[in-house]
Parts: C-alpha cells; structure tokens; sequence
C-alpha cells in the first residue's frame, strides 16, 4: 500500500509541515502523481544516503532533485522501504 507523502493529518506528531509544504509548491493531494513520479523518477537517479532496518523491513533514505508543477527545482529527501517478505520498494514519506 503506498503511503501520501503529503502528510494530509497536520495535527499528527509525524506531519512535519507537510501536509502545508507540497501544496504551498503546487503539489496536490487529489492528484499526487505529479509528486510520486517526481520522487520515484529521484530513487531512480541518485544514491541512497542511508540504509536502516527497522522490524518492518529495510528503509531508504535517498536525497535527490524534483522539480515542482511551477518549474522550480528543489532538493527532497524521501525514505521508501522494502517490507519484510515482499521485494517492491514503498513510499514511506518525503
């Protein structure tokens, strides 16, 4: 299940100003393929920063450029992690 890397609950301890962040950049939520093929397109060219276990499988801390629906380009940190059992990377947040 893929997670929103929107953060759309902005009480939650976990938001981080997200759920403000990706829209205020002209991302939105209804329409989040303009923001996971920007990220997804970032794994796939850039290295990962970071490996973690956790319990739930092994996550990926990558550091990379997307551009945003305006045109600017800006520096975004997503982790993704491979679930224990399955091989598929999943979007855990940016």
């Amino acid at each position: 299940m893929a997670h929103s890397p929107f953060g759309t609950n902005a009480a939650h301890p976990d938001n981080d100003g997200k759920a403000r962040f990706f829209p205020g950049l002209g991302f939105n939520e209804e329409d989040w393929k303009p923001l996971a093929d920007p990220l997804r397109k970032s794994a796939e060219n850039h290295s990962v920063s970071k490996i973690m276990a956790s319990s739930h499988g092994t996550q990926y801390i990558l550091d990379g450029r997307i551009e945003t629906p305006g045109g600017r380009t800006l520096l975004a940190r997503a982790i993704w992690i491979v679930d224990v059992g399955l091989d598929m990377p999943c979007l855990v947040t940016a």
